[in-house]
């Protein structure tokens, strides 16, 4: 994993997290979805959500949730790979340089999403997006937090929306 192999990885500050796939473990900072264990099988994958196959509960709701997320991310970082193809010559230069190319090419790219311009690229791929329920989503920044050990830290988080999820959802 990127951040255990890198002391200058970014963290992100103490109220945020990275959404990270179930390869990453469900820690502080990381937010993963709910895996399928020996006795409970758990949806994750958009394709596995259907009109006629809809979340079964709590855990396969969150998974569609964040699996839409990621789904939008990564669309995300395609546009941005696209538009500026310098990064996908990166091994011809070093660290320090990749660095330097990745915040010039994000700080233009925000730049162009801030200022309302017009985006080929970016209403070509969102031409494409699932979005979901943008009213939960707002909410979500609003789940309270109780103070747990770094261990159950996210689990918590992770807990606490997939509850008001389901609430919403079955009011």
């Amino acid at each position: 994993m990127a951040q255990q192999n890198d002391s200058e990885f970014p963290m992100p500050p103490e109220d945020k997290y990275y959404v990270v796939d179930s390869g990453y473990p469900n820690k502080k900072g990381f937010l993963a979805p709910y895996r399928s264990s020996r006795n409970r099988v758990v949806r994750y994958h958009m394709s596995q959500f259907t009109t006629n196959h809809p979340p079964r509960n709590k855990h396969e709701l969150f998974n569609r949730w964040h699996a839409s997320l990621r789904s939008i991310i990564e669309r995300t970082f395609g546009v941005w790979k696209k538009k500026w193809r310098i990064l996908c010559e990166f091994p011809r230069y070093n660290i320090e340089v990749q660095k330097r190319v990745v915040t010039a090419t994000m700080g233009l790219h925000n730049f162009i999403r801030i200022s309302n311009f017009s985006d080929e690229d970016f209403a070509e791929a969102m031409g494409h997006t699932e979005i979901i329920n943008t009213d939960v989503a707002t909410d979500l920044a609003d789940v309270e937090v109780a103070e747990v050990a770094d261990g159950d830290f996210m689990t918590n988080i992770r807990e606490n929306i997939a509850n008001m999820l389901w609430e919403d959802k079955n009011p």
